[in-house]
């Protein structure tokens, strides 16, 4: 009975060690694709690239999972656009100009007209028909693919 508990807790610590490289391996993969996201970053202003920040790493039993987010809001008076992150308009852009330079599938649709709003900086209308995407998330994280896959493998060999 001695050496079957024995056993349960040598099990137990090499899972804990696996599950603790492993968190540790995505942890360099999320730094490696925030420094990529902030580097192609569209906006180089103080504001929008301290908004980009890792999240801290959660663990179920299904998943390890670290976001890299932006809390960065567009805010304004529309309520429409508020509370949207401005990573989102850079990255996939908005309106007419959004539909033709996108090459990403998000699944959001696109307002194919111009449109006119108030803008509170110049205090006058203005007539837009959007702004060009300007993806860097994801080409960040397709860039880091690979190298988040060896980090994995590596990760699973010890």
């Amino acid at each position: 009975m001695k050496h079957i508990r024995q056993l349960s807790v040598d099990l137990s610590n090499q899972l804990q060690n696996k599950q603790n490289r492993l968190i540790s391996a995505q942890r360099n993969t999320a730094k490696m694709i925030w420094e990529d996201i902030i580097n192609e970053a569209p906006l180089q202003s103080g504001r929008y690239i301290a908004s980009i920040k890792i999240s801290d790493t959660t663990i179920t039993k299904e998943k390890i999972s670290t976001s890299i987010y932006s809390d960065l809001l567009v805010g304004g008076n529309n309520p429409k656009w508020a509370n949207i992150p401005l990573a989102c308009l850079l990255e996939w852009g908005t309106g007419i100009k959004g539909a033709i330079s996108n090459t990403y599938n998000h699944g959001y649709s696109y307002t194919l007209e111009p449109w006119t709003y108030y803008d509170n900086y110049l205090h006058r209308f203005l007539t837009t028909d959007g702004i060009i995407a300007r993806p860097h998330f994801l080409p960040a994280l397709y860039k880091n693919g690979t190298y988040y896959l060896e980090q994995i493998k590596e990760a699973m060999k010890k």
